[in-house]
């Protein structure tokens, strides 16, 4: 505690940081003399959405960044969440395709989460090629200390690294909420991460600088150069190299160039892109390779140490621009958070051939529960869209300029943020309901779209995938797990000389007696139209002999 009188007594409500979703810490304590009198005293501290088990809140739809299953209002590479406000900016500088692997040099904005005393709040700055405040490429990071706290993946997605992770001579962290991927910390300190298709990021042993991505095969690699620990050259698939330069204080990214030769002797220059910034270290503009560009402007504030995070406006090559304006709500009781309340595109700020609205709601601490968004033609309300939040789902009502019903959508979250079940409304009263379920990478396995409501018809398919948590092989037994059946799976099962038990997240089969072949599990699926499609992939061959006929 910093300037107050006195403190004494300070407790907080610890649990909120990892076992709840509580979105602010709880803090009291009293201050005064010695001798009295006392004064009760209360705070709260935000807790930054990093969205995974180990923080909070733990919502489907929270999380820096294009969360999986998110809601946004996007044109452009701009992306505006209605659940929280925030803005996220992608766009991508280069992108040259590669054998296995092809190399998209992309940059993401993420506007703060919040601001104390005007300086963001629990924000990590991207040290590997520093574009400017809020900016980063689109590559997965981590800071470089010797426990890093939270790692970095895409799009601006943050998740907590779980503390235990830096224990032991080498660990595993498994996570399957909102994007699946696994991190495994080696004996030698390096560290790898896998996403959900087998491609892996290597981080190196000492600073855990991204080093190298590789393919699902191991055969095809993108390598990363660093000098002075920041990326000087980047090697593709096929051997083409990028260069970095920077200058500046502190240093910036000014340039990458395609260049003829390698990141050793790099040769001539083949195409550019360029970067420009403020004073204040703020992006405020991008040369494509052919000359074009696109300015960003940071003024949505009279504050000038909040103003150069909040981006403000994108001018395209054409001339065109998008302006935002932001509103401010408190957080807790000491942080501000600022959300985006108007979006404008057009040719000037004050004629727009396209406007959005956006009002959030938030009755009960710092959750926005519902939100509306406005849509306006050049002069006129066009629709309404309604927003309302919940941990079990998302739903969306869009109404014309009437508020005459156009559609609706309904969407129930799973265990792992998934949507397993999806209603589309055809009026207020009536639609359909469509079924997906998920393994536990989150590739889709099964979906039964609805054809017709009256007669009831509908279209299910089928999928397995090697990376399902199961060990490669033939099976005909997989399953599901729904947010309200415990640990029983979401169908009934037929045992034969066995049992079956969830074990690492997925359905196991032990024998009781006899052998494991023996063992069946049978579900009638309820219908007599299936089409069955297979795939068989020759491990090894084995050749042998019965007599004089080979078999």
């Amino acid at each position: 505690m910093t300037y107050r009188n006195n403190p004494a007594f300070l407790s907080s409500n610890f649990m909120a940081a990892s076992d709840t979703n509580s979105s602010n810490l709880m803090l009291d304590w009293t201050e005064g003399p010695t001798n009295g009198p006392f004064n009760v005293t209360f705070a709260s501290i935000p807790i930054g959405p990093f969205w995974s088990p180990y923080s909070s809140p733990g919502d489907p739809w929270d999380g820096n960044g294009l969360a999986p299953y998110g809601q946004y209002f996007a044109n452009l590479g701009e992306y505006v969440s209605p659940s929280t406000g925030m803005l996220t900016v992608r766009q991508a500088d280069l992108d040259v395709p590669g054998r296995g692997l092809s190399l998209e040099i992309a940059r993401v904005y993420t506007e703060p989460h919040s601001f104390l005393n005007n300086n963001p709040y629990g924000l990590e700055n991207y040290p590997w090629a520093p574009l400017g405040n809020g900016w980063q490429l689109n590559f997965p990071w981590m800071n470089g200390t010797t426990n890093p706290t939270n790692i970095h993946l895409w799009n601006g997605e943050g998740y907590r690294i779980p503390s235990n992770f830096w224990s032991g001579s080498s660990s595993t962290w498994e996570n399957h909420q909102g994007e699946n991927f696994r991190l495994t910390r080696n004996a030698d300190g390096s560290i790898n991460l896998y996403d959900k298709t087998g491609t892996t990021y290597y981080f190196n042993t000492t600073i855990h600088r991204l080093a190298k991505i590789t393919d699902s095969t191991g055969n095809n690699m993108i390598s990363f150069s660093y000098n002075n620990n920041i990326i000087s050259c980047i090697t593709d698939s096929v051997g083409r190299a990028f260069v970095f330069s920077y200058s500046g204080t502190p240093s910036l990214l000014q340039t990458i160039s395609q260049v003829s030769g390698n990141c050793a002797s790099p040769g001539s220059t083949i195409r550019t892109v360029s970067y420009g910034y403020s004073s204040s270290q703020s992006l405020t503009s991008e040369t494509d390779p052919i000359g074009r560009k696109t300015y960003y402007s940071y003024n949505a504030t009279a504050s000038s140490a909040v103003a150069p995070w909040l981006l403000s406006r994108v001018t395209y090559p054409t001339s065109w621009l998008t302006n935002y304006t932001y509103g401010t709500s408190l957080l807790g009781t000491q942080a501000t958070i600022y959300r985006i309340k108007l979006q404008i595109t057009g040719p000037s700020a004050t004629s727009a051939a396209r406007e959005f609205v956006y009002a959030y709601n938030q009755p009960v601490g710092d959750q926005v529960t519902n939100s509306t968004v406005m849509t306006y033609n050049a002069t006129a309300i066009v629709s309404y869209t309604l927003y309302a939040f919940s941990s079990a789902g998302m739903s969306q009502n869009v109404t014309d300029y009437a508020h005459n019903f156009v559609h609706g959508l309904a969407q129930r979250f799973g265990v792992n943020g998934e949507i397993p079940r999806e209603i589309t409304l055809v009026s207020p009263t009536q639609g359909f309901t469509n079924y997906y379920s998920y393994d536990l990478w989150g590739n889709l396995i099964y979906s039964r779209s609805t054809i017709s409501s009256s007669p009831s018809l509908f279209r299910e398919s089928f999928s397995s995938y090697y990376n399902d948590g199961l060990p490669q092989g033939f099976r005909a037994f997989q399953d599901t797990f729904g947010q309200n059946n415990g640990t029983a799976s979401d169908n009934p099962w037929n045992v034969t000389n066995g049992y079956w038990m969830v074990k690492g997240g997925v359905y196991n089969g032990t024998e009781t007696s006899g052998l494991l072949e023996n063992m069946v599990s049978s579900n009638s699926i309820g219908t007599a139209d299936l089409s069955l499609q297979a795939r068989v992939y020759i491990g090894r061959q084995i050749n042998s002999t019965t007599g004089v006929l080979p078999r």
